[in-house]
């Protein structure tokens, strides 16, 4: 009976050693300033579906719960996403930058100022809910990213990854209906794209639905 509650006792602080822990590397306050930097890291990349199939890690896991979305597009969401630049900016801020070492201040330093970077542009609400001037445009527009993101970045290595892709080529379509009403709503508040941009971006669109040329040898 004795070692019985021995082992239950043993058992209770097992788990709460190990919930402790999961709490200060989750949550809580992080064990060093290199831990702060990976779980801000890990925090920005998991609410992008898209940034987790670049990193490649859990795509066609049974455990893989994003690889069929595509990265939400709204104003809603980059409201989401200032806020957690701020939370994540106090959490730096309120960490000593004294006691830490050069290469660590030159980290929170580069850290801090990308923060305000991304921040800076909650003072202009006429950008796309990308933060982008322009979200359809020829360099690095929604209509050119989302093409190449299908084409390259997603992988399919197994029948999940096949399903979860299909999901993501139907859930362009909402997207596309997304970006049209913020180019709307950037259009309302005199927020238009230079002709030379819109006839290249219309151009790229147009070569995308075009049919391929046939083969002169097989005719």
């Amino acid at each position: 009976m004795r070692a019985k509650q021995i082992g239950l006792s043993l058992a209770v602080v097992l788990v709460l050693a190990v919930s402790f822990v999961a709490y200060r590397i989750i949550w809580g306050t992080p064990f060093s300033f290199t831990h702060l930097m990976t779980r801000q890291a890990i925090e920005m990349i998991a609410d992008s579906p898209q940034a987790l199939t670049s990193v490649g890690l859990f795509d066609g896991a049974w455990y893989d719960l994003t690889s069929n979305k595509l990265d939400p597009y709204s104003l809603a969401d980059r409201e989401k996403r200032f806020a957690r630049v701020r939370r994540l900016d106090a959490e730096l801020t309120g960490w000593d930058r004294s006691r830490l070492s050069h290469q660590e201040q030159l980290s929170y330093d580069i850290l801090h100022w990308s923060y305000g970077r991304m921040l800076a542009d909650a003072n202009y609400p006429w950008l796309g809910a990308n933060n982008k001037p322009y979200p359809v445009e020829q360099a690095f527009g929604f209509q050119k990213n989302i093409i190449n993101f299908l084409l390259s970045t997603h992988q399919i290595k197994n029948a999940r990854l096949a399903r979860h892709y299909v999901e993501r080529v139907k859930a362009v379509g909402p997207l596309i209906d997304a970006v049209r009403a913020d180019v709307e709503r950037q259009a309302k508040l005199g927020v238009v794209a230079p002709d030379f941009i819109i006839d290249r971006s219309v151009a790229q669109m147009q070569a995308l639905i075009a049919p391929a040329p046939k083969d002169n040898a097989l005719v």
